[in-house]
């Protein structure tokens, strides 16, 4: 039992080494071709380098680890059969009076083991990056539109006619095609981002891409004071867009 034990454990060492070496290689294949897709989206972005771009290229990184595995196993499986077969090492083993699943059953131990990490530490991993990803993704090239939806309620910042706003509602309801915002306020600034008017409501309509406010209370820094107003904002998000924005499968750790 020694022999198979010590073959069964250089099997081993071998498949790994080749996995290992195929998936760096494939790793480092994904990440030159997202680097440059990146590089072209920043072209016209003076602002962003190339530590931007490689940063936001190795932040991808994880979420394409659980595709490229399946492929890996098998071109690495075929690599080290290959490479025991032309070594003749195959045929030694099987003239010693070793079976097939001697040299077999390492392998699919480890692509076993293997499995069982990429759904314990890789996944979770990997949920964790893509959200990294998006927000590093916003923040490099200054996307116009941040939207939050957790237990504080909903919180939206775009630009109207470059002047930033920022929208929260404390809850909200589905209203047919339509969101219903409980709990309303409005802050608009000014180009150098100080606070130029607050509006608060209790109620508030988003209608296809319209915020809709009727009864709401205006404050200037100034102290000028406007009760029952009602405003019309345009915004980019509309309700089904809210709802694309809910955390996709990949994004959810296995735990």
């Amino acid at each position: 039992m020694q022999i198979p034990w010590l073959f069964s454990r250089y099997i081993s060492r071998q498949f790994l080494l080749i996995f290992l070496a195929t998936l760096l290689a494939l790793v480092s294949l994904i990440l030159l071709f997202d680097v440059i897709d990146l590089l072209r989206h920043a072209s016209s972005r003076e602002y962003v380098t190339f530590l931007h771009v490689l940063r936001l290229g190795l932040f991808k990184i994880p979420q394409m680890l659980p595709i490229i595995l399946p492929f890996t196993i098998l071109l690495a499986s075929v690599i080290c059969f290959l490479h025991l077969s032309k070594t003749s090492e195959l045929v030694i083993a099987r003239a010693a009076g070793l079976s097939v699943w001697n040299f077999l059953a390492p392998v699919l131990i480890c692509v076993f083991l293997i499995g069982a990490v990429n759904v314990t530490v890789i996944n979770p991993f990997s949920a964790v990056m893509i959200k990294r990803y998006q927000k590093a993704e916003g923040e490099t090239f200054h996307r116009d539109t941040a939207f939050s939806w957790n237990e504080k309620g909903l919180w939206l910042r775009e630009k109207m006619d470059e002047y930033p706003i920022i929208i929260h509602a404390d809850k909200v309801f589905q209203k047919g095609g339509d969101l219903q915002l409980s709990g309303v306020l409005i802050m608009e600034f000014n180009e150098d981002e100080t606070l130029k008017r607050q509006i608060e409501a209790k109620a508030g309509l988003l209608s296809g891409y319209t915020l809709v406010v009727d009864q709401g209370l205006s404050y200037t820094p100034d102290g000028e004071k406007t009760e029952n107003m009602s405003l019309m904002i345009p915004t980019k998000m509309n309700l089904k867009k809210i709802i694309q924005t809910f955390d996709k499968p990949e994004e959810i750790s296995v735990w």
